[in-house]
């Protein structure tokens, strides 16, 4: 299978005008609720395909793996866009700067699971961002399910930034609210021996 994948980064411009961006929306939303109570009830993580890209932003980025012995089936994808900061307007810490990790998810099916395709996703992603990053670090934010994602990405380096807070019943679930927590992780480029003084 692994000679099967195909990796791609696109800016969001590209991705609004690739083939894949269909496929990619929904594969996202039919894993959305994975380990979730009353999926049914989940709201879409994207109405479209246009939701998505706003989602992402002009400067936005989206790794992503098709496979293609299976008609280019997206199998996993990870976003990258300019952090808001919805929760953390006036951080002293944030410089304008920050970029927010999302959407992230992988195909359901057993073929594709732990295998790290998200992982790879997320090291392309660093490479671009850090590639078009002059001071040679980037800081990364995300908003998790506290119970749910957060042990994940605390192996992927990311730690806990603020208090818990709640998603409203209503915006993510017709019926539930959830607990999140926002995660940082700074990365920066390695230095190769020999570079620099």
């Amino acid at each position: 299978m692994a000679t099967s994948l195909l990796l791609r980064v696109l800016t969001t411009q590209e991705l609004a005008a690739d083939k894949s961006l269909v496929p990619l929306v929904n594969m996202i939303n039919n894993v959305y609720g994975r380990g979730l109570e009353g999926v049914e009830d989940l709201i879409d993580r994207y109405s479209g395909s246009d939701a998505l890209l706003d989602d992402l932003g002009t400067e936005g980025l989206c790794a992503f793996m098709l496979d293609t012995s299976q008609n280019l089936r997206p199998v996993a994808v990870v976003g990258a866009k300019r952090w808001k900061g919805y929760r953390n307007r006036g951080n002293p810490y944030d410089n304008g700067g920050d970029w927010e990790i999302g959407p992230a998810a992988s195909d359901g099916d057993p073929q594709y699971r732990k295998k790290g395709l998200v992982d790879q996703c997320l090291e392309a992603l660093y490479t671009r961002l850090l590639a078009g990053e002059q001071a040679g670090t980037v800081r990364l934010r995300m908003t998790v399910l506290e119970d749910v994602n957060a042990p994940y990405w605390r192996r992927k380096g990311y730690e806990q930034d603020g208090e818990r807070w709640v998603i409203p019943r209503g915006r993510w679930h017709k019926l539930f609210e959830y607990t999140v927590i926002d995660m940082v992780k700074e990365i920066s480029v390695i230095p190769s021996p020999g570079m620099g003084t």
